[in-house]
């Protein structure tokens, strides 16, 4: 995965992030948090299966109607650990219709489809409810699709010598650590694979890229 950071007045690549997934790389989140995998799911198209990394058979089926299908993690995670759980409904194509995520520290967060749109053949959310819970505190805001388009292929060119941050060594992990990446400069040969696990890396020499 490949993050390219932009100078917001003259939209130049100004630094890259870049990360190596062992798994579902497509329900990740970008690298920082800047896309939340819950979006992904939501707006993106990308199948709930997949978030946070797992594949489809990570799941199990809580409940089944003639409306819907319920799935949440075959192995739940520990008590304080975060709680995910989806709701598919079967009169849309088994599309997304509910995503609750709930917290270590109590917030919840759900999201909502309250209607859908049938473009090309599949049923999209066109209004979606938002819904965070805190403590006390109770947020809701939605979202409602104007309209629509076939996206272009993305073609970008990063100059040489860009600065890079590489956490493909982290595999995985890259995504909880907020430390450990490698500080290298942008060249085409960065977007070969890297294959080598951490621990398995012997001590660089003096001259290998610095860590942070």
């Amino acid at each position: 995965m490949i993050e390219l950071h932009r100078d917001y007045v003259s939209g130049q690549i100004t630094s890259v992030d870049i990360a190596q997934c062992d798994g579902e790389g497509l329900g990740m989140g970008s690298l920082l948090g800047s896309i939340r995998p819950e979006w992904l799911a939501i707006y993106g198209g990308v199948s709930p299966f997949r978030l946070y990394g797992h594949k489809p058979e990570d799941w199990r089926i809580v409940s089944v109607s003639p409306e819907e299908w319920v799935f949440e993690l075959a192995h739940q995670p520990e008590e304080g650990s975060t709680k995910t759980r989806f709701h598919l409904d079967r009169r849309y194509q088994d599309a997304l219709s509910r995503l609750e995520v709930r917290y270590p520290n109590g917030g919840v967060h759900i999201w909502r489809v309250l209607k859908y749109k049938r473009i090309e053949g599949i049923w999209f959310p066109s209004e979606v409810e938002y819904i965070a819970q805190g403590g006390a505190q109770e947020v809701r805001s939605q979202a409602i699709l104007v309209r629509y388009k076939r996206t272009k292929a993305v073609e970008f060119r990063i100059p040489d010598k860009t600065p890079v941050r590489d956490w493909r060594r982290l595999g995985s992990k890259a995504w909880e650590k907020t430390a450990g990446y490698e500080e290298t400069e942008w060249s085409e040969s960065l977007l070969k694979p890297s294959s080598t696990p951490v621990d398995q890396r012997s001590k660089e020499p003096s001259g290998a890229p610095k860590r942070r």
